[in-house]
């Protein structure tokens, strides 16, 4: 992913899953990229290890979160 990754994140360690995450699957990290959209970010996750050792990935665009503790 080279030069798109913002943050080259952290394994997780321990986790607990609250609803329906899916059967049989579990977080095992997490890496911030910045390509230009979702597409670019897919080829550039083509190339990540957890996929190389048979694991997965799951690939979004994160948006904004208003700030409601401070006053307008």
């Amino acid at each position: 992913m080279g030069t798109s990754v913002t943050d080259l994140g952290k394994p997780v360690l321990q986790a607990t899953a609250l609803g329906d995450c899916g059967a049989g699957t579990r977080l095992g990290g997490y890496s911030l990229i910045t390509p230009d959209d979702l597409e670019a970010a897919l080829e550039l996750a083509r190339d990540c290890p957890a996929l190389q050792q048979g694991g997965g990935v799951e690939v979004g665009v994160l948006g904004e979160v208003p700030n409601r503790l401070q006053p307008a």
